[in-house]
C-alpha cells in the first residue's frame, strides 16, 4: 500500500512485461540493459533522463529514493 501511494503521489505508470514464452522484444529489452534473466526493474524517469536499473530485491527505501 505504501508503495502503491508512493506511485499514486508521483503519477507512474507501472508496466510489467511477461517473458514466460521468451517473446523475442522483451529479449532484446533485456539485452539491451545486458541482461539475459528476468526480474529486470527498470525506472525510467518522466524527464526523459537515462533509464535506471533497480535492485532485484525492491525496498519502499529504493522506491523513495527514486522520487529525492
Amino acid at each position: 500500500d505504501v508503495v502503491q501511494g508512493i506511485f499514486q503521489d508521483n503519477n507512474v505508470l507501472l508496466m510489467v512485461a511477461d517473458w514466460t514464452d521468451q517473446d523475442p522484444i522483451i529479449t532484446s529489452a533485456l539485452a539491451e540493459f545486458e541482461r539475459n534473466s528476468v526480474p529486470l526493474y527498470v525506472f525510467y524517469p518522466g524527464d526523459g533522463s537515462a533509464p535506471k536499473l533497480l535492485p532485484q530485491i525492491l525496498t519502499i527505501t529504493n522506491i523513495k529514493e527514486l522520487f529525492k
